[in-house]
């Protein structure tokens, strides 16, 4: 039998300030990292080795329609090539309530510079009405009904996303759930391909 010698770090846990509801976070550069939430439009730059308020905050509301102080509802990111790409909820209100401004997917580049990072192209609004809907391969988990319902009731729900070693996107579903004879229901999967042409 090999013994093996180790230790273990406690190091202090860092506390980042400024946003209450992180919901998405991609790393920017060897020691920071941007940070979306589900509670406002801002994409918050903070230091990964060292505790205290965001090292910069960029307001991107004005990229997206409507043009209201409504939350866009940023729920996942994830980095391919030289973009990070975004993706909102999709989903309607607590009260089924269609928030047309909740349907966005869109790609961000980041600048050393005093630009920090700028939305590009034009955030695409379109994947949910109509492209998911209109998909056979996801028939089985009947998004037209889900698309109409509120999320705690069931309904279209995105928090997933990430890139593939073929330049894809995959987006994951919290709901709607397919009932399978398996332990656990299925999960909706949805490949983007060639999301570079998107953006």
């Amino acid at each position: 039998m090999t013994n093996f010698n180790f230790s273990i770090i406690f190091a202090e846990p860092l506390k980042h300030f400024d946003i209450c509801d992180a919901s998405a976070a991609v790393p920017w550069g060897e020691d920071r990292f941007f940070v979306g939430n589900d509670e406002d439009n801002i994409l918050r730059l903070y230091d990964s080795h060292q505790s205290g308020k965001a090292v910069e905050s960029v307001d991107i509301n004005e990229y997206f329609f409507p043009h209201d102080d409504e939350e866009i509802d940023i729920e996942c990111v994830t980095n391919l090539g030289d973009f990070s790409y975004w993706i909102t909820s999709h989903e309607r209100s607590k009260k089924g309530k269609f928030k047309e401004k909740r349907h966005q997917l869109f790609a961000v580049q980041f600048f050393d510079n005093d630009a920090i990072l700028g939305v590009i192209g034009q955030p695409y609004q379109k994947l949910v009405l109509p492209d998911l809907l209109e998909n056979s391969l996801l028939k089985p988990f009947d998004l037209k009904t889900a698309e109409t319902i509120a999320p705690k009731e069931g309904g279209l729900n995105i928090e997933g996303l990430t890139a593939t070693p073929e330049d894809d996107l995959l987006i994951g579903f919290r709901s709607p759930l397919k009932p399978l004879t398996l332990p656990q229901p299925e999960q909706p999967l949805k490949p983007i391909v060639n999301p570079f042409f998107r953006a």
